[in-house]
């Protein structure tokens, strides 16, 4: 529903009404509520999530058993990132260091786990702490070094370090694992990085090229416009016409 929040907002309590468990419906409800800046009503719900615990919803990242997409903390970061694309950053951080202070509320065994220093790590990225991200990504990396999310992270931090070389040797590693089943996540990296690098055009040309397989990503538009790695590509005509809703 690409800036239809009102509608998404309707349909997204009418489930939680049916089903009060289920944590979709409750995070689109709460992503309507920060994209039409209700913030009062956003942050009394997100007690409800939090609530819900931190069991991933199936969602492979990386061809590989990492289920991270789905996570409790992973689906607050999504919801910081949309209230930082709607303009309200001082939100988005508030959100993010709630989540982080969230995490380390968790069971020693949920913190441990691969999922669990993952989404610290991916938590202290979002908030601009490189220093403490990068030991922790690395870590992870080195556990599962062909995992595609843990080589983006690293690219990335690269990227934003303005160290060049590295964040390209991770586009060359990204770009040697892609294959015709990973619809479009290696693709999707490497155009992350290169926005991150200011190689506009052939981030777009990447974002392109996943378009014409018609993406992975159901509302592939708002997940281009909520992407914080993908910020400069904001008020380019193409990314503009790539994010623009369609039928």
């Amino acid at each position: 529903m690409l800036g239809q929040y009102g509608e998404e907002l309707a349909a997204a309590r009418a489930a939680s009404q049916i089903n009060p468990e289920n944590r979709l419906a409750l995070w689109c409800e709460l992503r309507a509520l920060a994209s039409n800046g209700r913030v009062d009503e956003f942050r009394s719900r997100l007690d409800a999530l939090e609530e819900m615990g931190s069991q991933a919803i199936p969602a492979t990242i990386g061809g590989t058993e990492i289920q991270a997409a789905g996570t409790t903390a992973q689906l607050l970061f999504r919801l910081a990132n949309e209230l930082e694309a709607h303009g309200d950053s001082a939100e988005s951080r508030r959100t993010l260091t709630r989540t982080l202070a969230w995490l380390r509320t968790r069971s020693d065994a949920d913190r441990r786990s691969l999922i669990g220093r993952y989404d610290l790590a991916q938590g202290l990225y979002l908030l601009g702490d490189l220093d403490a991200a990068q030991p922790l990504i690395a870590r992870l990396a080195a556990q599962q070094p062909t995992t595609t999310v843990f080589i983006t992270m690293q690219g990335l931090v690269a990227a934003r370090r303005g160290l060049r070389i590295d964040a390209e040797r991770a586009v060359e590693r990204l770009a040697a694992l892609e294959d015709r089943f990973d619809l479009g996540r290696t693709v999707y990296a490497r155009a992350q990085i290169a926005a991150r690098l200011g190689d506009s055009a052939e981030s777009i040309r990447l974002l392109q090229q996943i378009a014409l397989r018609r993406a992975p990503y159901s509302e592939f538009g708002n997940a281009l416009r909520a992407d914080p790695e993908l910020a400069s590509l904001r008020r380019n005509p193409a990314f503009l016409k790539l994010v623009a809703p369609k039928g």
